[in-house]
């Protein structure tokens, strides 16, 4: 009888995770990927201790952002480097991003913040000619999936639908992994 039940409850959370796959990630044949996680900050936290970086690597985020990104960075050795944001587009600067790499910069963290969203594209032309990866926290900027699914350029988008949000499903969060095998297993 409780094997039946296991069963039972095992076919109904794969029916689950196929259909939150099949919304965020619709193409099996895409080079995206979805990972649902209790938040955005265990996502990040997971995000380093897959990549391992050398402690002293600089990661460049955003400004504006809640504590506990910056802290999990810090938990690993790692710099966090503030950019400047414009005010009123909440989108960073490019000549501070520019500014801030170093060789020691391994990593751009783009938080979408108030619900604004902005295109990446003329960042990403940079930070890719320089080997920087791109993560994008949209934990702020959730408005449904034909709205905004972050960039394509972004190894890693994070949705974040807490109890305070919008769009909330009282907690979790749902990533969109792009081109990384190492990611995603």
């Amino acid at each position: 009888m409780w094997q039946n039940a296991r069963s039972t409850k095992a076919a109904e959370y794969d029916h689950w995770w196929d259909q939150v796959s099949n919304v965020f990630t619709p193409n099996p044949e895409s080079n995206e990927r979805t990972m649902i996680a209790l938040s955005v900050r265990s996502v990040w936290d997971l995000y380093f201790q897959i990549r391992n970086y050398p402690k002293g690597t600089e990661i460049l985020m955003t400004a504006i952002n809640i504590g506990d990104m910056y802290k999990v960075v810090e938990e690993y050795g790692l710099i966090p480097v503030p950019v400047d944001i414009d005010p009123y587009t909440m989108a960073p600067k490019l000549e501070s991003i520019k500014a801030a790499v170093t060789e020691k910069t391994k990593v751009c963290l783009f938080a979408f913040l108030f619900g604004i969203t902005y295109d990446i594209a003329p960042y990403a032309d940079f930070l890719e000619s320089q080997g920087i990866e791109i993560i994008e926290d949209c934990a702020q900027s959730w408005r449904g999936l034909d709205v905004f699914r972050g960039s394509p350029r972004a190894k890693m988008t994070m949705f974040s639908f807490g109890s305070i949000k919008f769009n909330t499903a009282f907690y979790g969060s749902i990533s969109i992994i792009r081109n990384e095998a190492q990611l995603v297993d």
